[in-house]
């Protein structure tokens, strides 16, 4: 998406637009969260935005949406600072499900940023029903796509396929000694009540935990 050039557009990690989107006579207003582009045009944006078929919204992006057109979106939306989150805390844990990879994309990639041998610990699980319902494969290198990129650390991301979050699972990846904690969450409703009852079983507070909401 090109921001036009005499707007300067910022979007905080973790903040969100609300896109205004046509669907028949009916206006709808949908969250979707910026990336950051590979692209070194500072008046470009991209959204991530997952298509479902029977979505009330998507399907009339993927339809009506073409190269020229225009689109309204909203200032950034959002009243939190991860910085201190993102580049201090000595583990990181980012459970994701479904569109819910999208925040932590930016997430991952500021960590990265901030220092790759500074000897904090960094955890993406991505948990989804098939192998499909993540690109992370060799092609998606080929098209840019960061996650995909960084996907090729396995001690850093891990896709856990056809299996539903427990305490269980987050054991094998959360240090059991004690250190600096924090965690995000985004995904489906049942995924982000299971994720927070999970970490704080394996002693995080809710002050530890922030959960995106889709």
């Amino acid at each position: 998406m090109e921001i036009p050039s005499n707007i300067f557009y910022r979007i905080p990690v973790g903040h969100h637009v609300s896109m205004k989107i046509r669907k028949g006579q009916a206006t709808l207003y949908r969250p979707y969260t910026p990336i950051m582009s590979n692209s070194n045009d500072k008046n470009q944006m991209d959204l991530m935005i997952k298509i479902y078929e029977d979505g009330i919204c998507t399907p009339s992006i993927e339809k009506n949406l073409k190269i020229g057109d225009f689109v309204e979106i909203s200032d950034p939306i959002g009243d939190k600072k991860f910085e201190e989150w993102i580049k201090n805390s000595e583990e990181l844990v980012l459970l994701a499900a479904g569109s819910g990879i999208t925040p932590m994309i930016d997430i991952l990639t500021m960590r990265l940023d901030f220092g790759k041998n500074n000897g904090n610990k960094t955890s993406l699980l991505i948990f989804n029903k098939t192998e499909n319902d993540v690109a992370t494969d060799e092609k998606t290198i080929e098209n840019g796509w960061k996650l995909a990129e960084l996907a090729r650390d396995q001690n850093m991301i891990k896709n856990i396929i056809g299996q539903r979050i427990s305490t269980e699972i987050l054991k094998e990846y959360i240090d059991k000694k004690d250190v600096s904690r924090k965690a995000f969450i985004c995904g489906p409703d049942g995924f982000i009540i299971t994720a927070k009852e999970s970490l704080e079983e394996l002693g995080l507070s809710s002050d530890d935990v922030h959960i995106f909401q889709r």
